[in-house]
């Protein structure tokens, strides 16, 4: 039995956008957690 290409993107668009939410929320966090430590460690960060 082969893996047929309707089959292929029905499966794949669920996959794709579940992969969209996982990256942009992990994205958010980093984001949040970054402006923390950016805001604690103000004076021991070199400015350009």
């Amino acid at each position: 039995m082969t893996y047929s290409s309707d089959r292929y993107h029905s499966h794949r668009l669920p996959v794709l956008a579940a992969q969209k939410r996982y990256y942009q929320k992990n994205r958010e966090e980093k984001l949040v957690k970054q402006k923390e430590y950016n805001g604690k460690n103000k004076d021991k960060i070199y400015q350009y």
